[in-house]
This record gives structure tokens, sequence and C-alpha cells, in this order.
């Protein structure tokens, strides 16, 4: 989990599928393995969601989306994620 938040830790969000194909591992995988308890801990969020976006139009031309069926979840780091891997990045180079 803790190679999953510094994979994500550079980018703004991202969608399952992105991590699917990064990561080479089925949708029930990464959904198992990293989604769902890194959101249970506080370490990631759904960035945006079907609700946060159906009626805005600027932010449907922004991800491409013309239909809500076509829609995907994206996900993100919550500032304690990113402490976490800063943490963890530090506890590294103190040790080299």
């Amino acid at each position: 989990q803790i190679e999953f938040m510094c994979w994500c830790y550079d980018l703004e969000f991202f969608t399952k599928r992105y991590a699917m194909k990064e990561f080479k591992i089925s949708e029930g995988k990464v959904r198992s393995n990293y989604l769902q308890p890194l959101i249970e801990k506080d370490f990631l969020y759904i960035h945006f969601d079907r609700k946060s976006i159906s009626k805005d139009t600027e932010k449907r031309q922004m991800f491409g989306i013309e239909h809500t069926i076509s829609y995907r979840y994206r996900y993100a780091l919550t500032q304690k994620g990113r402490l976490m891997v800063s943490r963890y990045y530090n506890l590294i180079l103190e040790d080299q």
C-alpha cells in the first residue's frame, strides 16, 4: 500500500482503470488491496464522483465526459496520505 501511495503522490488524481494499467493487476485487486483499505484509513479519498460533477458543464468538458455512464471515479491522496509518503521518503533518505 505504501508503494501505491508513492505512485499516486505526484498525481493530482487518478482512475481505477489507470491504476490497473500501471500496476498490471485486475480491477478487483486494485479495489480490495489498495483503494478500499486506503480510503478506510483516510489516506485516499474520492476526488470527483458522479454527484459532484453531474451538472457542472465546465468540469464535464475538462474531463471529457459526455454521458454519466462513461464517467469514472477520480481518486486522490488526502493530506494525511501525502504526509505519510513524505515521512517515508525522509526515513529512506536518513538511512542512506
